[in-house]
C-alpha cells in the first residue's frame, strides 16, 4: 500500500499527515542482533520514500515529517539523545547525530541517497 501511495505524483494533505503521524508513532526496534525484522525493514524503507515523494508538497506539515522522521530513526527523545544519570549530561539532538544514524548500516540499505541528504535538511527546517 505504500509503496503504492509513494508513486502517486499527487496525494491529498490529509494522507500526507495521516502518514507522517503513523511514522512518528509506530515502535520502531532493532532485535537483538541489532537488525530490523524484515517486515519492519520494508515498512521504513516504504515509509522513507513516501516522505521522499511527497514532503515537497506540504511545507506547512514540516513539523510532522521531522517528528516522523526521528522516530524512524530512533531519535525520539524529546531532541536528547542520552542522559547519563551519575552526570546528569543530556546530549542534544544535531546535525552530527542524525547523519551517524542515516549512515548506520540498518538504516542506509532503507533509504535513497536523494533522501539522505533531505532528511537532515527535514529535521532542522525551522520556520521564518
Amino acid at each position: 500500500m505504500l509503496s503504492k501511495l509513494a508513486a502517486e505524483s499527487d496525494i491529498a494533505s490529509e494522507s500526507f499527515e495521516l502518514l507522517t503521524t503513523f511514522f512518528g508513532q509506530i515502535p520502531v526496534k532493532k532485535g537483538k542482533d541489532g537488525k530490523y525484522s524484515e517486515q519492519l525493514s520494508k515498512l521504513l524503507q516504504d515509509g522513507f520514500k513516501c516522505i521522499e515523494t511527497h514532503y515537497l508538497e506540504f511545507p506547512e506539515l514540516n513539523m510532522k515529517a521531522s517528528g516522523a522522521l526521528l522516530n524512524m530513526l530512533e531519535l525520539n527523545f524529546d531532541n536528547f539523545t542520552a542522559l547519563n544519570t551519575a552526570k546528569y549530561v543530556v546530549e542534544l539532538l544535531d546535525k552530527a547525530i542524525v547523519k551517524e544514524k542515516i549512515d548506520a548500516d540498518c538504516v542506509k540499505s532503507l533509504i535513497s541517497e536523494g533522501m539522505r541528504l533531505y532528511t537532515v535538511d527535514i529535521i532542522f527546517k525551522r520556520k521564518a
